[in-house]
């Protein structure tokens, strides 16, 4: 797993000078190929068509489908023409992402660090689920399954489930919510040490310190509105 990660980030770090050096090749290339590719499918069809006799319905599926390719490349390549001043921008956006990245590095590690920190809540989380909902009466099934056993959960049981349930969900929004607003934080250091004279950098370390310093609550109180909102359509859930 580990081999894994280094090749991931090694890769990431490739990519990433790649798209700061040449995004807009990249994208205008992507889009080129899709029409290139959708105008060739419309090709073959037309070309494969011939191999068929005319009163095979195979010719005419393959010619219909032929001009409804074009027909499709068409309508895309005018979407293209139309969303050009967009696509530009897009191009500008992501040179400017990578060119974030490529000033702060350690954000590549972030979201490693909590995927494990999430995966780590998790196993946790399912590891007291399970001996919760094993504490309760063990009683005999129904018929005919009267030869198998099921706990019987007591209301104190179910209420405490519930509040496990809803304390999963927001721990788990309280760590989505943490790593957001250090990529933001870190993110808006480094726009704005941004001039003409320096590249900028931003920081990680001080997100984390604004976190722990000025908006723990914040983020705390954010993350149980999600929770409760999840909570609530989980039941929904339940009932429908």
């Amino acid at each position: 797993m580990a081999i894994s990660v280094a090749i991931a980030v090694v890769v990431a770090i490739i990519y990433l000078l790649v798209l700061r050096c040449c995004a807009g090749v990249i994208i205008w290339l992507s889009i080129l190929a899709i029409l290139a590719s959708m105008g060739g499918g419309g090709y073959w069809l037309y070309a494969t068509k011939d191999k068929y006799v005319a009163s095979d319905p195979t010719h005419d599926y393959m010619t219909y489908g032929a001009y409804a390719m074009w027909g499709v490349t068409g309508f895309f390549a005018l979407i293209i023409l139309c969303c050009c001043s967009r696509i530009r921008l897009a191009v500008a956006i992501t040179k400017v992402a990578s060119s974030f990245i490529y000033r702060t590095p350690t954000i590549i590690l972030l979201p490693i660090f909590f995927m494990l920190l999430i995966i780590a809540w998790i196993v946790a989380w399912v590891f007291l689920a399970v001996w919760i909902m094993s504490v309760g009466e063990p009683q005999p099934r129904p018929a005919p399954l009267d030869f198998m056993t099921e706990v019987k959960w007591s209301d104190q049981t179910r209420y405490i489930f519930l509040y496990h349930l809803f304390g999963g969900l927001w721990v788990n929004a309280f760590l989505i919510g943490c790593f957001q607003f250090i990529v933001a934080s870190a993110c808006a250091i480094w726009y704005f040490s941004h001039t003409s004279d320096t590249a900028g950098s931003g920081s990680v370390l001080m997100g984390i310190k604004w976190i722990l310093r000025y908006h723990l609550g914040s983020i705390a109180f954010g993350s149980f509105i999600i929770a409760v909102v999840e909570f609530i359509r989980i039941i929904f859930e339940y009932y429908r």
